[in-house]
C-alpha cells in the first residue's frame, strides 16, 4: 500500500516570517539591530580615542585640505555615531512596516506553496525596503512580498530594481494608467507582451495623465512606447477575440467570411510592466468605464472596415452584463 506524502503547503504567515527571518536574522528582537549599531558606533568610538590619546593628530581644513584636529574629534565621532544610529533605525523600521503590510495581505490568505523564496530575490529585496520611507511606496513593496510568498519567482529582481528606482509621482501615474491597459488572453502582438494601450486613447483627457508622464514611465521601464509596436489579430471567420479590462472587455467577432487582418497601434507594458500591474490596479467607476468603452468605438471605427460586432461589457456578480453592440461594415 502506497504511503501518501504530506501536501507541499503551509500557512502564508508562517512562511512570510521564514522568509523574513532568511533575510534580516534576528526580526523577533527589533532592539537587535541597535544593539549591532551601539557596538558598531563603540568600535568607532574607540578607534577615535586612540587617535586622540595615542596618535595626538589635529584635525585643520586648510588650503583645500584635511588634518586631524584632536579638539574637534570628539564632536566628531559623537556625529558620526548619531548618524550611524539614525540611519539603521530607519532601515528596521521600513523593513518592519513593509513587514506589517504583507502580513496584513496574508493574514486571510488559504495555505500557499512550501517552495522557498530564492536567497538571492530576498537579499536584494530587503536591501533595496530598508531605503523606503515613503508610505505609498511600502505599500507597493508589501504587495510584492505577500505577492512573492504566494508563488516564488512572481516578481523578477529585473522588476525589483525597477520599482526601487519609481517615484510616488511615477507610481501614481502607472496606477491611473493601468484602468486602460488591456490584456489579449491569445498574444497577437508583434512583441512578446500581452499587455497594451491603445495609441489612439486619449488619457489626458480622461485620467489627466500627460504625454510627459507617458515618456517617464518609458523611461522608469514599466511600457514601451517604441512607434513600430501594434496590437493586431488575424481572425477567421466567425471566430472572436476578447480583450479584458479588469472590470471590463472588449469582444471582436468575425462576422464576415473571409479572414480579418488588423494592427492597432499600442503602447505596451514591459516585462516589469506586467509583473506590477495587478498590484496597482485599481478598476474605474461602471459611469467612466461606460464612457471610455463608447470612446473606444468610435475610434476603431477609424481603424477598421470590416463585418464585425463589437461586444463591450462590465461583468456582473456571475453573468456578463452587455452594454451594446456595434456593427462595422
Amino acid at each position: 500500500m502506497a504511503i501518501l506524502e504530506p501536501r507541499n503547503w503551509i500557512e502564508p504567515v508562517e512562511k512570510l516570517i521564514e522568509t523574513l527571518f532568511n533575510g534580516v536574522g534576528q526580526f523577533y528582537e527589533p532592539i537587535h539591530i541597535r544593539r549591532m549599531a551601539k557596538a558598531r558606533a563603540k568600535e568607532i568610538s574607540i578607534i577615535g580615542k586612540a587617535l586622540t590619546d595615542n596618535l595626538q593628530l589635529p584635525i585643520k581644513y586648510e588650503n583645500g585640505n584635511i588634518s586631524i584636529d584632536s579638539a574637534d574629534i570628539k564632536d566628531f565621532i559623537q556625529r558620526t555615531e548619531n548618524r550611524f544610529l539614525f540611519q539603521e533605525m530607519q532601515k528596521q523600521q521600513n523593513i518592519e512596516n513593509v513587514f506589517m503590510l504583507a502580513y496584513k495581505n496574508l493574514e486571510n490568505e488559504t495555505p500557499v506553496t512550501k517552495d522557498p523564496v530564492d536567497p538571492d530575490w530576498i537579499s536584494c529585496f530587503f536591501d533595496s525596503v530598508a531605503k523606503v520611507s515613503n508610505e505609498q511606496m511600502q505599500v507597493l513593496w508589501g504587495k510584492v512580498l505577500s505577492g512573492e510568498i504566494k508563488k516564488p519567482g512572481e516578481f523578477s529582481l529585473r522588476t525589483l530594481n525597477t520599482l526601487k528606482n519609481i517615484s510616488q509621482s511615477e507610481a501614481n501615474s502607472f496606477k491611473k494608467l493601468s484602468q486602460y491597459i488591456l490584456e489579449c488572453p491569445n498574444n497577437f502582438s508583434n512583441i512578446n507582451s500581452d499587455f497594451f494601450l491603445f495609441k489612439f486613447v486619449d488619457i489626458e483627457a480622461y485620467n489627466n495623465i500627460s504625454t510627459l508622464d507617458i515618456s517617464a514611465l518609458s523611461e522608469a521601464g514599466l511600457i514601451a512606447t517604441d512607434p513600430t509596436f501594434s496590437m493586431g489579430f488575424d481572425l477567421q471567420s466567425k471566430h472572436s477575440v476578447y480583450y479584458d479590462g479588469g472590470n471590463y472587455s472588449i469582444e471582436f467577432e468575425n462576422m464576415g467570411g473571409a479572414p480579418i487582418d488588423i494592427n492597432y497601434p499600442s503602447y505596451f507594458l514591459t516585462k516589469a510592466g506586467r509583473e506590477l500591474f495587478p498590484i496597482v490596479f485599481e478598476p474605474m467607476s461602471d459611469d467612466h468605464c461606460i464612457q471610455y468603452l463608447e470612446y473606444c468605438v468610435k475610434q476603431i471605427e477609424e481603424y477598421v472596415r470590416f463585418s464585425a460586432q463589437i461586444t463591450y461589457c462590465i461583468p456582473g456578480n456571475v453573468k456578463l452584463k452587455v452594454l451594446k453592440r456595434k456593427m462595422i461594415p
